[in-house]
This record gives structure tokens, sequence and C-alpha cells, in this order.
């Protein structure tokens, strides 16, 4: 196989919380989303590629304002210091940028047109072409009598010269830029606004009946807002405009206020008095399904009125909250269909409203086309940026029947992994069960941005689920991630999803940090540790009533208990203080100097060789010899509380019913044999520092201290059994809507649930046992092949769990000498007398480093089965930072052997892991090298990896079989036995240069050596970004590589045997075209009023986007651009030719000539500004009469010639039928 590897590239993903998301816009055409972040970057997300694009103002300002340019590859974007940038996200380069004069407060599109509209502070408003780079002299002035900021801006989707202009302080104002002179006066069309009596008069009785029963409630809300009055929802002051929008036909108008209240204006009437006038508290008063009235929603901020996507419903989506720092909530109201008039206060009806975990910062509506007509029309859903902890990039869909909103599940590019930074991630160990693999499928994210017409499809839909990650992040919530075997993408699986906060809160715990993680993707078994040395055991299942654990404690117990726990706790954490203040005053005794346990001292020489990378969590994984299900050891029966998920048959060992495949994948396994027990230990201690205990331990106290310490600890294993109320509380959350199902449905729900036979298709993560031992933190934990839980806790004690029996099998602290007067508290704390005895003991104490939980076949005839036999047991291989490694056995109680596997050199274990050897000739493997000292067919091969070496041991010899030694420059980062699709099998490692590394068993014979610069995928800048980053690295079981880093870099690679090839999505460095030129927006609409002559008259119509203003509007903002930067599309005329003209003496005269007409335009005086101002309107009057009567003319011609082709067809036509031809 020598050659026949390679190392591919999957994913380059960013999770970085440092960044908080500020804006967000969609482009439909080219299902483009960008995510504008405080660091003045912009992120490009899209399913077409694997990877987001990364663009950068070079300014650390948060970008404020995102406008993507519909079918052209332009983003432009307005950052907090009021700066325009306008980049190609073809080219993916700035294009220009341009100061904005006064303060930006939005921006949006002159429709059909490259222009866009930035709105200001001082209430003028600005036209920026972003696609030639022109800055235009035109402006409109503020329209209101005190200036005041645009709120917001927008056109008339089917007018598109009229131009909808709100103001704070209360005015929507409609100008028609073809009215417009060259002073901006008289575009003015029609003022409106809501004033103080107004809404006095129009306030609805709903409200006054709650005002009257539950004045004091109210006035408790309002009181925050102290110049409001409680009692009407007006204040003194006039109340402020939030957002404004024109209705989908252009014949209304729809605005928001600060005081709870939203106004439908009509623009055909000359009333500026609103038609419709209804209140978030009326809305909510009225709906049957709301019990009492929330008086939080005080404050509506964003609005937007669209038609529904494939329909001609119309509807207004608001986002409301108490003020505008807490807009928690997102509505919908139905106004009716598109083609029936609104009549009143009356259309406006709640369909569906969402309350939020975080607060709405802005948002963009996900059309299902191009948004030719205000981005209004086919809205299927809605972007967010939401503010919780982080600022995040939050997804909503739109139901097509109901409009019930609804979470998404992912975005376009995976955008969900920049909404939830993971703190924790680990690899599924162990090969995915098809039961689980059907489990998961069904809950697979789908992608939004599908063509019209067509359904979402999952991205596994029949295809089988290759890996599985699962990740602890920000919200204190953990998520599973999968894999495909045709896709080499990850895809989030919707709502299977453990709220850590809430069970914690449900069982008394203080603190929800995870810490550490395992799954075992074979039988659903998953382990979570916690900071505060809870460890909290979960199952895959999709049933609800699932029992696991025997014996179940009541929640008001565990919650009870958890007080002494903290009690103990503190007084733990008091007695460390004290001992690190002893250190500090005692310096004559060094080895009392207190060390974390994260940094022991044995490692301290190797780490600065190693400061670029992290080593948490790079333990090796144990594969199992038998499927992975739960048993019961010393039975022949799966346990009975798994259920049908986790149950399969004749799995147990010593069935006879065991097919000749299974036998033959079981010797492929890792495996030990129980021979490494009883080997004598080779431990030698010449060259190695002194050690925390013997290095032999009496049987019989460790038999006895064992058996007691165990006995105590298995009350602390708690059984739970958790209500259908509690389940939805720790799952995915459920917010309150206003759309409810009828009586008849819940009451028919209620007695499914209540049910025996209820089973939930959805599949959840169900805790079923949670063990809450002393003060320990968790570092590592294992999730074992058959129910066995392997947990390392800070201070070097080891603990195993048997989830079936739910009890402790095994504990143990590898820094203390076992006794008969041994206590279950002893196992994670020093005693708490004679701080001198155990001097010694702190100076040389280890901590844990690589974990692992091994099944092995023994056959020997010590079964208790009969000789020659074969009983599965299991194994715990700990190794540790001072070089060696322990081997336990959780089924027997034996002390555990001691192996040194460092020589002369402080070396902390990376990698542990037991299995028997291949067999003879498989895959060209050789034993010949391994000795006398291994049998093939009996003995075990130990496989221990250091950061300088790794080893292969026969049994528990500490001399070894075959050594692989690192170069001099170069140390190992992470390391594990894997197996790929062709069924090699050898050890994969990487080293801190970048290689990896792939070794044969047992003789670590270098099969190949793989630089992460060369695999296939990886450009420069991944490389780049990874040496700037410490990395934490995992190699699982099948050749998956995962490297994750503080800093948000999340990336996958794979070994692949290219006689096998995986189809993986590779992009290589040359292919950066991130636009689809060849993809076309959908046909222009017809339009009506001014520019009714470009549309509608001709199937011909030209579609050049600058056709949808009339010449008179187009000369008035283009006239007198300027160039604020570099220009987007090439200039026709070369450079050189521009130069010679430029020398030209007769330019030089034209230049000095126009400087003097300049200074004459800036220097004119009196009435005769007044009569050039009526000229230029005359010439431009003239002007459109010239061009219409050109028009005219083409068109009268173009009919003439299609009359004269006419008459000559037809009279051709009948010669031919009589004969003259």
């Amino acid at each position: 196989m020598k050659g026949s590897s390679n190392l591919t590239m999957i994913q380059d993903r960013a999770i970085d919380s440092s960044e908080d998301a500020t804006a967000v816009t969609f482009e439909p055409t080219q299902g483009i989303m960008a995510v504008g972040y405080t660091s003045g970057t912009i992120r490009l997300f899209s399913d077409k590629l694997p990877t987001n694009i990364e663009l950068s103002t070079g300014m650390h300002s948060e970008i404020r304002h995102l406008v993507a340019l519909p079918s052209q590859p332009v983003i432009a974007a307005i950052d907090g210091l009021g700066t325009l940038w306008v980049f190609d996200t073809d080219l993916l380069k700035l294009c220009f940028s341009y100061k904005v004069p006064l303060a930006p407060t939005c921006a949006g599109l002159l429709a059909g047109t490259n222009w866009l509209l930035i709105g200001t502070e001082a209430g003028r408003l600005y036209f920026v072409d972003v696609l030639e780079g022109k800055k235009s002299d035109f402006s409109i002035e503020c329209q209101v009598r005190m200036p005041s900021p645009v709120v917001s801006v927008g056109t008339h989707p089917v007018e598109t010269e009229k131009l909808l202009i709100a103001y704070s302080e209360g005015t929507c104002v409609v100008c028609d830029l073809g009215k417009a002179s060259g002073s901006g006066k008289g575009m003015l069309v029609s003022r409106h606004r809501l004033d103080r009596l107004q809404m006095q008069r129009q306030n609805t009785a709903p409200v006054d009946a709650l005002v009257d029963s539950g004045s004091t409630m109210l006035q408790t809300g309002w009181n925050q807002r102290p110049h409001r009055d409680s009692a009407h929802g007006y204040c003194g002051m006039e109340p402020e405009l939030t957002s404004a929008i024109w209705s989908p036909d252009g014949s209304l108008i729809a605005a928001a206020y600060d005081n709870s209240t939203i106004c439908v204006f009509d623009t055909n009437t000359s009333s500026i008095s609103p038609i419709a006038t209804r209140t978030m508290l009326s809305l909510n008063s009225e709906h049957a399904s709301v019990d009492t009235p929330d008086h939080s929603l005080q404050y509506v901020g964003n609005i937007r009125w669209c038609t529904l996507v494939n329909t001609d419903q119309t509807f207004i989506l608001v986002t409301s909250g108490l003020s505008r720092s807490s807009q928690r909530y997102v509505s919908i109201l139905e106004t009716g269909v598109a083609s029936a008039p609104f009549k009143g206060s009356n259309d406006i009806t709640p369909r569906s409203s969402l309350e939020l975990t975080g607060v709405v910062e802005s948002l963009c509506l996900l059309p299902q086309q191009s948004p030719w007509r205000n981005g209004s029309d086919g809205i299927y859903g809605i972007a967010m940026v939401t503010r919780q902890r982080h600022h995040t990039v939050l997804a909503l869909e739109i139901g097509p029947t109901n409009m019930e909103l609804r979470e998404m599940a992912s975005l376009p590019g995976e955008i969900v992994w920049c909404n939830y930074h993971a703190t924790t991630t680990i690899q599924a160990q162990a090969k995915v069960d098809l039961s689980i693999c059907g489990l998961l499928q069904a809950c697979l994210a789908s992608k939004i941005t599908v063509p019209a017409g067509q359904p979402k499809t999952h991205m596994n839909d029949g295809m089988s689920i290759e890996h599985l990650i699962c990740t602890a992040d920000t919200t204190k919530a953990l998520r599973l991630w999968c894999t495909s075997s045709a896709r080499m993408e990850l895809a989030g699986c919707d709502g299977l999803v453990l709220n850590i906060e809430n069970t914690s809160r449900m069982l008394g715990i203080e603190h929800q940090n995870v810490s550490a993680i395992d799954l075992n993707a074979n039988n659903g078994l998953m382990a979570v540790g916690l900071n505060t040395g809870e460890i909290l055991l979960c199952a895959l299942t999709d049933n609800p009533q699932l029992s696991v654990a025997q014996r179940s404690t009541p929640l008001s117990q565990i919650r009870e208990l958890a007080q002494e726990f903290y009690a103990e706790r503190r007084e733990v954490l008091s007695q460390k203080a004290d001992r690190a203040r002893e250190a500090e005053s005692r310096p004559d005794m060094p080895w009392l100097e207190p060390m974390p346990p994260s940094k022991p001292r044995s490692s301290q020489d190797s780490e600065t060789s190693t400061s670029g990378f992290s080593r948490a969590r790079m333990r090796g994984r144990a594969a199992s010899t038998h499927d992975g299900h739960f048993l019961r050891r010393s039975s022949t029966r799966l346990s009975a509380s798994i259920g049908s998920l986790l149950r399969r048959g004749s799995v147990v060992a010593g069935k006879s019913g065991e097919s000749a495949k299974h036998q033959s994948e079981a010797s492929t396994n890792r495996k030990m044999h129980s021979s490494i027990l009883s080997t004598g230990s080779s431990y030698s201690t010449e060259s190695h520092a002194v050690l925390p205990r013997p290095v032999e331990i009496n049987r019989d106290v460790w038999k006895a201290s064992q058996s007691s310490v165990n006995y105590a600890m298995s009350h602390m294993v708690y059984g739970l059994r958790l209500a259908t109320d509690d389940i939805r509380c720790i799952s995915e959350i459920k917010h309150r809507g206003w759309l409810e199902s009828s009586d008849a449905e819940k009451t028919a729900r209620t007695q499914q649930e209540t049910g025996p036979d209820h089973t939930q298709s959805k599949p959840l993560i169900l805790p079923f046992m949670l063990a809450r031992f002393y003060s320990s933190k968790v570092i590592d934990i294992v999730a074992g092949p058959n129910g066995i839980i392997a947990i390392a806790f800070e201070d070097g004690a080891v603990v195993a769990i048997d989830c079936v029996k739910q009890e402790v099998v095994l504990s143990d602290n590898i820094n203390q000498t076992p006794t008969m007067e041994t206590k279950a508290k002893d196992i994670f704390r020093l005693p708490a007398s004679a701080l001198a005895a155990n001097a010694q003991e702190s100076a040389t104490s280890a901590s844990i480093t690589a974990l692992g939980v091994c099944e092995i076949k023994c056959s020997s005839g010590e079964s208790e089965h009969g000789p020659g036999s074969n009983k599965c047991i299991e194994i715990l291989v700990v190794g540790t930072s001072l070089g060696y490694v322990l081997v336990y056995s959780i089924c027997r109680m034996e002390p555990p052997v001691l192996m040194a596997v460092r020589s002369g050199v402080d070396d902390s274990i990376l990698l542990v892991s037991a299995e028997n050897p291949m067999p003879h000739g498989q895959d060209g493997l050789s034993t010949k090298s391994t000795g006398s000292d291994l049998n093939q067919a009996q003995d075990s091969i130990l496989v221990i990896s250091s950061q300088t070496a790794i080893t292969t041991h026969a049994g528990t010899n500490s001399e070894p079989v075959a050594t692989y030694t690192l170069l001099d420059d170069s140390r190992l980062i992470a390391a594990n036995i894997i197996t790929l699709i062709s069924g090699w099998h050898g050890v994969a490692g990487i080293d801190s240069q970048w290689n990896l590394i792939l070794l044969t068993l047992p003789d670590l014979k270098e099969e190949a050596v793989i630089s992460f610069a060369k695999a296939n995928g990886v450009t420069p800048s991944t490389m780049t970004k990874l040496a700037s980053t410490k990395p934490i690295i995992q190699i699982s079981s099948t050749g998956r590589i995962l490297l994750t880093g503080n800093e948000g870099l999340l990336m996958q690679a794979s070994v692949i045997d290219t006689r096998y090839h995986v189809a993986t999505d590779t992009y290589p460095e040359g292919k950066r075209t991130y636009f689809d030129i060849a993809l076309q927006p959908p046909p222009l609409p017809s339009r009506k009023g001014i520019s009714s002559w470009l549309f509608g008259k001709s199937a011909n119509a030209s579609s050049d986007t600058t056709a949808f203003l009339s010449s008179h509007t187009r000369n008035l903002i283009v006239n007198g651009a300027v160039k604020p930067g570099v220009r987007f599309i090439k200039e026709k005329e070369p450079l050189e030719e521009e130069a010679t003209e430029a020398a030209s003496p007769s330019n030089m005269s034209k230049r000095t000539d126009s400087k003097i007409e300049d200074i004459a335009k800036d220097t004119e005086l009196g009435p005769f500004s007044g009569m050039k101002m009526m000229a230029e309107r005359r010439g431009q009057q003239l002007e459109d009469l010239g061009d219409r009567t050109q028009r005219m003319a083409a068109e009268s011609q173009k009919f003439l010639e299609n009359i004269r082709a006419y008459n000559a067809k037809q009279e051709k036509s009948s010669k031919k039928r009589f004969g003259l031809f």
C-alpha cells in the first residue's frame, strides 16, 4: 500500500466567537449570504463552496449596514466610521471606498438600478453608483421642518421613481424623482404622520378594557419608559418612528412606532392620517390563545410588508420588545390577499409569534427570487443578527400554509458554525451503527436555498452516515453533527440538542461548563463531564420513556444531595488554597510549589518545543470486539432496559450462533489477552524519577480497598426518570406563539403522550444517569463499548462506572497508595493530616494524559465458561504525564500493572491502546519482528505513543517489540490506530511539522509520510492560519482528522486510500470565481406610471437596469457625478491614449476653460441663477420630448417594416396558391 494513501482536506469552517456579527444580507439570485462583523470583516457563505470567503475593510470598525446588488457580484458595506466600502465578490477584492459627509443611519437600493441610497443623521439622502464607482452631486435634503435622522428608505415597488423616506421624528415622506429639479425641490408628493391626538382618538377598545382590568401591571411595564402615558399608549411628545415600508402593490405604507403602534397610510388620498392603527397589546388581547396580555411589547422596531412564497397572501412582519435594545419577539400579521383592497384595522390579523433567546439587532428577508420589487415578493424566511452572549446569525422559516415561524437549522454555507462557538468538540468513537444511522438520518439539516418548485431534501437521503461529531457550545447546549459517506461535509442534526443549562438547573448543578464529552457511535452512549465533577450519562434514542437505570432517585432528592456535594466542594477548595499559601510561605521546600494539573512538572521541558499546539483531549480510541451494545457481564443476554434501539441479536461472547463474518470482523478489532494481568511487571526505576507510589501493590489490600470504595461510590450514581415536561425542557426549546392547535388537537396529543404505547418518532438525547462524586474537575471521559464509562479527574483519580449495573467497578488514584483504611473521598484528594508526609507525593504527582477502554477476548483455560472458551472482558489503560502506563482489569479485583516506556526524558503519554495482532501475512504485515515474547494466537499488542516515540509491546513487557522514533526537531502531537476502508490497519500520527505519518503494526514500519501542505484542498492561506493557531487535533479510528483552535478554526481531513477513493468536495486554489455569471435573474416585472413607456408595450424591452428611470431622472442623478475611488468596470479607452490626449496643448486649453467655467458657476449671483434653473428645466423638457419623438419615430418605422413584410408574405402565398410560381 506504500504511496497509495493521500490526505484530503474536507472542510475549513470558521467558528470564531471573538467576533460578533453586526449585519446580514442575502442575494437570492446567487444564494449568497453576507455577514458583517465587529472587526470590519465580511464573510460570504454559499452552498456552492465548502468554505467561507472573507473580505476586509482594513479598518477595525464594525459593519453596520450591508447591501447586496441583485444579479451583480457587488457587496456594499457601511462601517461605524461612516465609510462606504464596495467589494467585488467575483475577484474578492475592494473596488472603492467613499466617506459619507454625514453620519449614515440607513441604506437601500434604488430598485432596478445600481444606485445606493444612503440616509444620514441630518435627514439628507445621498446617491452613490456602486457598480460604476460614482457619487452624485444630487441629494435630497431633509423634508421635515427640523433636521431628523432617516430611519428607512425604500423604492416604490411599481413606480420606481417614487421614494419613501421615513424620519425618526414621526413623518413618512413620498418623493417623486421625476418631478425634481436640479436643486431637489418640487418632488414632494405626500406627507404622513401619527400625532398624539390621533393616537388618543384611535385607541382601540380592547386596550381600554385591558387598562381598566390590569392597570397596575400595565403601569409597571410602562414605568421603564417614564415619558410614556401608560393609560393610552402615547406620550407627551410625539411618538418616534422606527421603520416604514411600502405595501407589495405600492398603494399603502406601513409604519412602526416606539409606542407599540403599527399604522397604515394610504398614498392615494390627500389625508396625512392613517387609515388603520393597531397596537401589539391589542393584537395579543384579541387572540384566543393568549390568556394574559404580554405587557413587554412596548416597542416595535423593524417592519416588513411581504407576500408569501408561491402564494398571493400578504403579511406584515414586525419585531417588538420592551425597548430598542430588547426586541425578542418576531410576529406575523396577516393582511389578506394582494388582489383584495385593504379596508381598515380589521384586515390586520395576528397569525404567529416567536420569542427568541436573543435580541434582534438587524434582519434581512430571504426571497426565493431576485428582489426586483423591493425584495418583498416570494418571501420564505428571514435572517437576523441576534444578541445573546455574542452576536450571532439566526434564520427563521415561514410556514407556507399557516404562516408559522420556526427556526431553521442551517444557513447557506453552514453558517450555523458561526452562530455557536464550540467550546468542546469530540469525534465519536467506533463505527456508526445502522440503527443510529437510521435514527439520525431523519433529522439532518436541509438546505434553505433550493430552486423554486423543488422540495427540500436532506443531505444524507439514501446515504449512510459515516461520522459523528459532538460539540458543546457557548449557548450551553450539546449538538450533534453528521458526515455522510458520499458528501464529505458536515450537517447539523435538527432538534437533536441537549440543553445543559436547563438540565443542570433540574439536577441542582451550580455550574454548567462542559469540560469533557465522549460519544460511542456504536451504541449511542454519551458521557458528559463537567468542571464541578458531575458526570451525566445520556443515550441517543427516539423513545422518551426509555428506562435504563435499575434504580431511580427522585429529582427533588437529587437536588437536596447537591447541597451537601457543594458544601464538600467548598471545603476541598479551601484546603487546596491553604496548601498553596503554605507553599508560598515555605521557600525552603520547593516540592510544595503548587502546579496546575494541565502543566505537570514532567512536561515543562518538553512544552517549549510544542508551544504552538494544544494537547488537550489527544487520547486514542479503542474499538470494540463486538457491536458495542450494553452487556450484562456474566450474562448471555442484552440489558432489557436499553430498548430496541440498542438491542441486536447474538452479540454476547461465547454464543455459538455467531456467523463467520462476525468472527472475522472481531479478529481484526482491538483486543487484549488477559495474560497481561498475570504477567509480572518489568518496570525499572534506574533512570526515572521517584514514583508517587510503589510499583507493586498487595493483592489483598487492593481487593479490600476496591470493595469498600466501589460500594460507597456506587451509591453516588443516581438513576434518572424524566417526565414528558422535563424532557421538553431539556430538549429543543419551544417558543410561545400566537398560532396554537385547537382544543381537540391538544386533548388528542395529551392522550397520545400519556398513553402506554406512546412512542416519539423524533430522536433526542435522553439523560438516564448522574454520577456525583467528590469535588474534582473531569479532564477526560471515555464511553466504552459495553456500557463502561471511564472518567479521569484532575487530581489523578480514575473511576470506571458500569451503566448497566449502575455501580462503580473501578476507582483509583495514580498518585496514592491504597490501604485497608482508604475511603472514597481519599481517592479524590490528599488526606487532610500530615502535610509533610505528603510532600514527596506532591512533588512527584502525575496527571492523566491518555485514557482508553479496550474490550479483549480471553481464550485461556482460566475462563469460567470452560477451557478454550472465549470470554470478553474490559481493560482500562491509563497513560500519565510521567511517562508510565497503568493497565487495569475492570472485571477482576486485581491491582494494576505498571509499565515504563520513556527513557530518561520527561515525556507524557498521548496514546494507549491494546489489541490482538493481525493474522499472519495480512496487508503485507509480518510478525517475525515480534520475537519470542509474542504469541500470535494468545498474546496481545500494547501500542503506546509519547511525544518522541511510538512503541509496541508484548503484553506488559516494558521492552518494546518495535520502536519508531521521531526526528530531533519534531514532536508528536496526536496519534491513533486507524483502519482504512481498504482494510489497511496501522498507526497514524501527526507531528509538529504538520506531517501525517502512517506506520504498520506491529513492526511500526513507515508506510507513508504525507505533508499537510500537499494535501488535496489545502491552500497556503490554510497552512498560514494553522501555523498561527494552537489547534487541538483528534484522529478517529477510521482515519478522520479533526482540528479545532481557540481562534475558531475547524478543519476536517481524511486519510484516503486511492484504491477505494471517497468522493470529496475539493476546490483548487485557482478556482476562485465566486459569482456565477451564467446564472441569470428572473424576468423583469411590468411597470406603470412614468416608466411605463419602457415596459409592458413591447416584449423586446431593454434589460438595462438604468432604463427603470426616465432620462430626466438619470441626468438629474448622474449630472456632475464624481469618482470617489477606483472604477468597478475598466475604462473603455486604454490608459496610454488617455495620457497622450491629456498631454496635448488643445486639452490643456480645454482644461483651463473648464476651470474658468467652474469658477463662474460658483460666483453666480442675483436673478441669473433662477433664469439658469428655468432654462435647465426647459431644456430638460425639450430633451425628454426629443427622446420621446425619436422613440415614436423608431417604433413607427418598425411598424411600417412589419406591415410591408406581412403584405409581401401574403402576396407570395396567394400567388403560389393560384399556380403563378
